[in-house]
């Protein structure tokens, strides 16, 4: 395995935690705390400075407005 490939790896199994966890936080804080552990396998991909940039948060923000919207019935 190419060391890309790695990286890319990494990266999947960074946004696969990212899903698994955020339904279990409470508060965005909790779910930074939460992937904060995770943050090394992001190394060396751009999703490095996505994160570091806001994009959790932008994460967070679409997850729980695609569950509203499918959760949401109308009478």
């Amino acid at each position: 395995m190419g060391m890309s490939n790695m990286v890319l790896l990494n990266v999947d199994v960074y946004w696969h935690k990212a899903y698994s966890n955020i339904s279990e936080c409470e508060s965005f804080e909790e779910f930074k705390q939460t992937m904060k552990r995770h943050y090394f396998l992001l190394a060396g991909s751009v999703d490095e400075n996505y994160v570091k940039d806001g994009g959790l948060r932008e994460y967070w923000n679409d997850f729980w407005a695609d569950f509203i919207e499918q959760n949401t019935t109308y009478i």
